[in-house]
């Protein structure tokens, strides 16, 4: 029962940290190559 705690708290931190990088990503994208290249690329 420990071990499923510690895997879906690990599983929950990771999710969380990707979801982050990923709305940074967009960001970046979005102030930098959207200008040439449109909001879709």
């Amino acid at each position: 029962m420990k071990l499923l705690i510690a895997v879906a708290l690990a599983t929950l931190v990771c999710k969380a940290s990707t979801a982050q990088e990923m709305s940074y990503g967009e960001a970046e994208y979005l102030n930098s190559c959207a200008v040439c290249h449109g909001l879709y690329g």
